[in-house]
C-alpha cells in the first residue's frame, strides 16, 4: 500500500511511535490586551468539532488529545492524534483516509462492524456534559472493541510522512497491508524466532496501543482474571524465589494488585469513567508481554531465572550409541593436566550420579551445537584473572555479578537499582576506612624516631617510603571511589551498562574499574603494615622479633582460612576425614590390585598341589605339602620366580605369626615339593582335636621324631 500511496509508512507501536517526540509547542506570548471573561459565561469547552462531522474527542489522562472518526462511509474506523481542529492537519487526514478506503475497495478488503445498541428511556438522559474524558452516557451499551474490531491508527510523522497501522481486537494483534520488517522489534533476543515468540511481542505492542488509547477499549472480566493472575504469581515468586525473572519492585506489584482489585470491584459505569486505571493496567499487561518474550516464554529454551542464559548451558543432553570411539576421541582431546590427574587421582574424578555414567550414552549432543560467543561471556578472560590476581580479586567478583546483571545482553532497570544501591554503600565504606588508614599513616610520620633525618633530611628510610605509597593509595581510594559515587548517582543509567554487554572485554574492563577503589585500600593497608614490620624487624630485641614473626604467622594463616572459606561449594568434611577417606580409597585400590595379581598368576600357573605327609613320603609327619610346578613349556626359572614369590609372602605373614617354617625339597627327601609348616604363636592354643585324627597322629609322629625344636627357613638351591 505504501508504494501505492504517496509519503505513507508502515509504523508500530513500541518505540517508532512518535507520541512523546513528536515536538508540539506553543511560542511565548505576552498578551498586552489581558483575556476577558464575557458576563454570565459558565461553560468552558474543548475545541469544537463542529465542522469535523463524525470525528469524537478523547483526552488521554497524561493529557493528550486524540481524536477518533466512526464515519459509516469509511470501510474502517479512524484513530489520530494529529490535530485536526487545524484546516491543514484535517485536510491531510482526510486526504490520507480517502486514499486508504479507495485502496481497500480496489483490492477488496473489507472488515465488519457493528451497529451501537442505544438506551432508551430515563437511563440515556446525560447527566453532565463529556469532557472528552470518556464516552458520554447513553451512546453505546457494548465496548468500543466491539463495535469496532478492527481500527486504522494515523500519526503525523517527524519525516513529514504520515504512519498507518491497524489494530484487530478478537486477535489482540497489530497488522498491516503490506509485508511489514518487525525486525527491529525482536532484536533485544538473539535466537531463531518463532510464530510463538512473535505473538508475545505482538501482544505487547497491542496492549501498548490500548495505553495510548484509553478511552477506545473496556477491560471484560476475562482481562481482569488474567492481569490478576500475573501479578499475583510475580509477588509469588519475588517472595519465593531469589533469582526471580519477574522485573518488578514488591512494594510496586503491590499497589498494581490494590488498582486491579479496586476496578474489579466497580460496575459497568464506574469503570467506563475509570480510564487512568484501565490505562495502568493496559501498561501493565504491555509490559508482562514484553518481559515473556525476553524470557522466551513457551519455548523449549525458556528462561526460569535471572542467572540463565538462554544461548549457552552447562548441562547438555546427550544422545545414546557406541561410546567407545567417541570415549578415545575425548580422552586425547583433553588437557595434558586432567589426564594425569585422571590417572594419578581418580578419586577426585567421580561420577555425579548414577545417570550421569560414561558407558551409557556417547559425547554428542542431542541438542543444537555451543555458541561459542555465549560460553566466552560466561568465562573470565586471561587478562582478568591477571588483573584479579593484584587486585585481590576484586575484578572477578564484579564480573560475576556484571554477568549476572547482563545475562544475554538483557538489563534489567530494577535490578541495575539494585545493584547501583548495593556498590554505592560499597564505595561509603571503603571511602570511609581509606580516610581512617591516611589519618593513622600521617600521625605514623610524626613519630620522632621514624623521621630521624627530619624534614631537612635528603635520605629516607625504607619505613617512611612504605608510608608515603600507603597514603598515595589512600588518598587513590578516596578520590575514585567519590568520583564513582557521583556518576552513578547522577550520569550512569542501566543503559550505559547494556551498551557495555556488546563484548566481553566492555564488561570486564568496567569490573576493573569497580575493584579500583577495594584494591587501593588493601595496598593501602598492606603499606602501612609493612612500614610498621619494617621498624619491628629492624630492632635489635630479640623478644619483640619473636613475637611479631609467630603472631604474623597465625594472622596469615587466619586470613588464608576466611579467604578460603568462601570457595567452598560441598558439604563441610574436616582434614582428617579427608585424609582418612583418601588412604581407605588408596588402600582399597591397592586390595583390588592385588587380586588382580594373584588372578593373573594362577592362570600362569598349571598346577598347585597340596600333599598329605601320610600319602606321600619323604617329609615330616604333620607338614602341609605344597608342590607348585611350571606350566608346560615353561622354563624352570618362571618356577623358581613365583617359589621366590611365595617365600616373600611367607615372610610377610611371619610378622604377624610365630612360627612359619619351610622346609626345602632339596634338604629333606629330595622332593621338590615346597614344604610349609605354620604354628600358632606363643601363647596361643590350639584347638582340641580327637587323637585319633589324622592331625592328631601326625603331630604325636612329629613330637616324637623331632621334639619341639624349630626349623629355619632354608632357602632351595637349584
Amino acid at each position: 500500500m505504501s508504494d501505492e500511496i504517496p509519503n505513507l509508512v508502515a509504523v508500530t507501536t513500541h518505540i517508532e511511535y512518535e507520541r512523546y517526540g513528536r515536538g508540539y509547542v506553543r511560542p511565548t506570548t505576552y498578551n498586552e490586551d489581558g483575556y476577558f471573561i464575557a458576563p454570565m459565561t459558565t461553560a468552558f469547552d474543548a475545541p469544537s468539532l463542529e465542522q469535523r462531522p463524525s470525528w469524537k474527542t478523547f483526552v488521554h489522562p497524561e493529557g493528550t488529545r486524540y481524536f477518533y472518526c466512526d464515519d459509516s462511509q469509511n470501510p474502517v474506523p479512524v484513530l489520530t492524534d494529529a490535530w485536526i481542529c487545524e484546516d491543514e492537519a484535517y485536510k491531510e487526514i482526510s486526504l490520507y483516509m480517502k486514499a486508504i478506503s479507495a485502496y481497500m475497495k480496489k483490492h477488496d478488503v473489507s472488515f465488519p462492524r457493528r451497529a451501537p445498541s442505544q438506551k432508551r428511556g430515563k437511563n440515556r438522559r446525560r447527566s453532565r456534559k463529556s469532557s472528552g474524558d470518556h464516552w458520554e452516557e447513553g451512546e453505546h451499551v457494548e465496548p468500543p472493541q466491539d463495535l469496532a474490531p478492527v481500527v486504522l491508527v494515523l500519526e503525523f510523522r517527524r519525516s513529514g510522512r504520515v504512519g498507518y497501522y491497524f489494530v484487530d481486537h478478537p486477535n489482540q494483534a497489530l497488522f498491516w497491508l503490506e509485508p511489514f520488517d518487525f525486525t527491529y522489534m525482536l532484536m533485544e533476543v538473539r535466537v531463531e524466532w518463532t510464530d510463538w515468540l512473535v505473538g508475545q511481542m505482538m501482544k505487547s505492542h497491542y496492549w501498548y496501543y490500548n495505553e495510548l488509547f484509553p478511552q477506545l477499549y473496556e477491560l471484560d472480566d476475562d482481562d481482569i482474571d488474567e492481569i490478576d493472575d500475573m501479578v499475583g504469581y510475580a509477588m509469588g515468586d519475588l517472595l519465593t524465589s531469589s533469582r526471580s525473572t519477574v522485573n518488578w519492585d514488591p512494594d510496586m506489584l503491590k499497589y498494581l494488585q490494590t488498582i486491579v482489585h479496586r476496578y474489579q470491584q466497580k460496575n459497568l459505569k464506574k469503570r467506563r469513567r475509570s480510564v487512568g486505571d484501565r490505562r495502568t493496567i493496559c501498561r501493565i499487561l504491555s509490559s508482562f508481554y514484553d518481559e515473556r518474550f525476553l524470557n522466551l516464554y513457551g519455548d523449549k529454551a525458556a528462561r526460569l531465572s535471572t542467572t540463565q542464559s538462554v544461548h549457552f548451558s552447562e548441562y547438555r543432553r546427550k544422545e545414546f550409541g557406541d561410546p567407545a570411539p567417541l570415549l578415545a576421541e575425548n580422552a586425547t582431546r583433553e588437557p595434558w593436566y586432567r589426564r594425569i590427574s585422571k590417572a594419578v587421582l581418580p578419586w577426585t574424578w567421580q561420577r555425579r550420579s548414577e545417570d550421569d555414567h560414561p558407558g551409557d550414552a556417547n559425547n554428542v549432543d542431542a541438542t543444537p551445537s555451543v555458541d561459542t560467543e555465549a560460553r566466552d561471556m560466561q568465562r573470565n578472560s586471561p587478562l582478568l584473572n591477571l588483573f584479579s590476581l593484584f587486585m585481590f580479586g576484586g575484578p572477578g567478583i564484579h564480573m560475576k555479578r556484571l554477568r549476572e546483571l547482563t545475562v544475554d545482553g538483557i538489563v534489567r532497570k530494577h535490578g541495575f537499582e539494585k545493584y547501583v544501591e548495593k556498590m554505592v554503600g560499597e564505595w561509603r565504606d571503603i571511602t570511609l576506612y581509606a580516610t581512617v588508614i591516611l589519618s593513622a599513616n600521617v600521625s605514623f610520620l610524626t613519630i620522632q624516631s621514624v623521621d630521624e633525618a627530619g624534614s631537612a633530611g635528603h635520605n629516607r628510610t625504607n619505613s617512611q617510603r612504605a608510608s608515603y605509597f600507603s597514603i598515595l593509595a589512600s588518598m587513590g581510594t578516596i578520590v575514585f571511589s567519590l568520583l564513582l559515587l557521583r556518576q552513578h548517582r547522577e550520569m550512569i543509567s542501566y543503559k550505559f551498562v547494556a551498551n557495555r554487554t556488546v563484548s566481553r572485554w566492555g564488561l570486564e574492563s568496567l569490573a576493573i574499574m569497580y575493584g579500583i577503589p577495594f584494591s587501593l585500600l588493601v595496598w593501602s593497608m598492606v603499606s602501612f603494615f609493612t612500614s610498621f614490620a619494617i621498624l619491628w624487624f629492624k630492632g635489635e630485641d630479640n623478644v619483640v622479633i619473636s613475637v611479631v614473626a609467630i603472631s604474623c604467622f597465625v594472622f596469615a594463616v587466619v586470613v588464608a582460612w576466611g579467604a578460603a572459606a568462601a570457595y567452598e561449594t560441598g558439604q563441610y568434611e574436616s582434614y582428617a576425614g579427608k585424609v582418612a577417606k583418601k588412604t581407605g580409597a588408596v588402600g582399597e585400590k591397592v586390595k583390588n590390585s592385588t587380586v588382580e595379581a594373584v588372578k593373573s598368576a594362577k592362570r600362569r600357573m598349571s598346577t598347585v598341589v597340596l600333599h598329605s605327609p601320610l600319602i606321600r613320603g619323604g617329609g615330616r609327619p604333620g607338614d602341609a605339602l605344597v608342590n607348585i610346578q611350571p606350566a608346560q613349556g615353561e622354563k624352570r626359572g618362571v618356577g623358581e620366580k613365583v617359589k621366590n614369590s611365595t617365600v616373600e609372602a611367607v615372610k610377610s605373614a611371619q610378622r604377624r605369626m610365630s612360627t612359619v617354617v619351610l622346609h626345602s625339597p632339596l634338604t629333606r627327601g629330595g622332593n621338590r615339593d615346597a614344604v610349609l609348616d605354620i604354628q600358632p604363636a606363643q601363647g596361643e592354643k590350639r584347638k582340641a582335636e580327637p587323637p585319633d585324627s589324622i592331625p592328631g597322629i601326625c603331630r604325636r609322629w612329629r613330637r616324637y621324631l623331632f621334639g619341639r625344636k624349630q626349623v629355619n627357613v632354608d632357602t632351595p638351591q637349584v
